[in-house]
């Protein structure tokens, strides 16, 4: 069939009318709200008055401000530790699940029920249970024979966060891993094993290898999805006690919503997606460079 007949123009039609729902989703819902967000944090904007254009002043007034910078090293610091713990358990699971196991069904689906569950549900359960009546501070308690002020701590805030990020997210990267090694060709094992190959070789220089494209997809996935946490922040500590748990979403919505000071939180969220963009290139370059989709 010729690439210009009626009929292949027809198909072509068809699939862009199929795409264009999802093509008008994503210029209303993320190119537009991305390219404002852009043009303001050039400008000095309060809602009520009309926009002044202002240049690099919003950037370069982030470069000496001590709340966005302790904010940022807050975000960064809960990035990657949450990443590092969430995926590092995760792919342990993962590989006690793949061996099945005649628990491996009741264990995955303990371990995944928790990643159903709303992230607003779970910040509000967690705040309850860390109340100093709560069951992790009695447990806690039980355990070291002191109460852990677990909201009120400076340094044991953002490990309480990170707790509660890792139980609610460990059963969906778990999943991604499983399907991982379920896709690995069964000859390569039984190559290993006909070597005379322990586990522990098996999995050094077999399957850590070729979980690579894996490990890359659920990096970037847990990276970006840190980035742009909010509710646990708000509803289980309101980014306290001080400022210890104040992310940069949480540092946005309050020089924009609060303050009004829509330039300056444009800006940030600016320097968040900019940071992003790096990370996933980082990951990409460091991770990707023989990998193939």
């Amino acid at each position: 069939m010729l690439a210009g007949s009626p009929l292949s123009q027809r198909r072509k039609l068809a699939g862009f009318l199929f795409a264009l729902p999802a093509l008008c989703f994503f210029l209303v819902f993320f190119l537009y709200p991305l390219l404002v967000a852009l043009v303001t944090s050039f400008s000095k904007w309060d809602l009520r008055n009309p926009r002044e254009f202002v240049g690099l002043s919003n950037y370069v007034g982030l470069l000496s401000d001590r709340k966005f910078l302790h904010s940022l090293a807050v975000t960064l610091y809960f990035v990657f530790v949450d990443g590092a713990l969430t995926l590092s358990i995760a792919f342990a699971l993962a590989l006690i699940v793949d061996r099945d196991l005649a628990f491996s069904g009741v264990f995955k689906a303990t371990f995944f029920f928790p990643s159903i569950l709303s992230l607003t549900v779970v910040a509000i359960l967690f705040r309850f249970l860390s109340t100093p009546y709560g069951l992790i501070t009695l447990v806690g308690e039980a355990l070291t024979g002191v109460a852990i002020p677990w909201q009120s701590s400076f340094t044991l805030a953002m490990p309480l966060i990170i707790m509660m990020m890792v139980w609610n997210r460990i059963g969906f990267y778990m999943i991604i891993f499983v399907a991982g090694l379920r896709l690995m060709p069964g000859e390569l094992y039984d190559a290993f094993k006909v070597d005379g190959a322990s586990y522990w070789v098996t999995l050094r220089r077999l399957i850590v290898p070729l979980m690579v494209p894996v490990f890359l997809l659920s990096a970037i996935l847990k990276m970006t999805e840190n980035f742009r946490h909010f509710a646990p922040f708000y509803l289980l500590t309101e980014g306290g006690p001080g400022d210890a748990t104040t992310v940069l979403t949480l540092r946005i919505y309050r020089d924009g919503m609060e303050s009004f000071r829509m330039g300056k939180a444009s800006a940030e969220s600016m320097i968040v997606v900019s940071i992003m963009l790096l990370c996933t290139f980082l990951y990409l370059r460091l991770l990707g460079r023989e990998t193939e989709f």
